[in-house]
């Protein structure tokens, strides 16, 4: 939707005209929907947001639209780049205070590796250098803090660590809740933080949620 949205703006066109609001029975509206297949009765037949795989909040095309409509306009840049997410931050849902675990998609563990290398998710049980304090960075951001030391998205430019003194714009995050009940932390880039499926150390480079982009809490 929007490569149509950036290709239409690009050639010129002057209005885009967007029909498809209600059409639930054939799961391409705009319209809010439901989320997952937990929102819709057993058996319906009803598409939901999360069918190809990434997890939408119920208003995820009207944003979309509204977004499309500002490049139109010329309110921002042109850019084949999505200016919105999926799923909106809610730095309210953060536990702040509270020590929690990170358990990739891979099934384990993220760890700080005590801030000596860089983060990896490879653990498959959770210790001190597994465990992290949420912190509240202000402005509805959060820190996140292990063995005293607080995690940096390096900016995107190369693996995260763990080994910040004090929280400046790169160890901050926004905690995004998810619609299938994980979670996801938002660089001061805009980018995500990726479990690189445990493969390789953890970066915070990718412009969308998926899997490995994905995180559950506590378990």
């Amino acid at each position: 939707m929007w490569h149509e949205f950036y290709n239409m703006v690009k050639l010129g066109c002057q209005s885009i005209y967007i029909s498809m609001f209600d059409e639930y029975n054939e799961g391409n509206q705009i319209a809010k929907t439901a989320e997952s297949s937990a929102f819709v009765p057993a058996g319906s037949s009803f598409v939901t947001l999360d069918e190809d795989g990434t997890a939408c909040s119920a208003d995820y095309y009207l944003r979309l639209t509204g977004d499309g409509g500002k490049m139109l306009k010329g309110q921002i840049s042109l850019t084949a780049t999505r200016p919105t997410q999926p799923v909106v931050s809610s730095g309210s849902v953060a536990p702040i205070g509270q020590t929690v675990t990170f358990k990739g998609s891979n099934n384990l563990y993220v760890s700080s590796e005590n801030g000596t290398q860089p983060m990896n998710c490879n653990r498959t049980t959770a210790q001190g250098w597994e465990s992290f304090v949420v912190v509240d960075a202000g402005g509805g951001k959060i820190a996140l803090q292990s063995q005293g030391k607080y995690v940096s998205s390096e900016n995107g430019v190369q693996a995260i660590t763990c080994n910040r003194t004090s929280v400046g714009p790169w160890e901050q995050f926004d905690w995004v809740s998810n619609a299938d009940g994980t979670v996801s932390l938002r660089g001061s880039n805009g980018l995500y933080v990726s479990s690189e499926n445990g493969t390789q150390a953890m970066t915070c480079n990718r412009t969308s949620i998926g899997g490995w982009e994905s995180f559950k809490i506590n378990q």
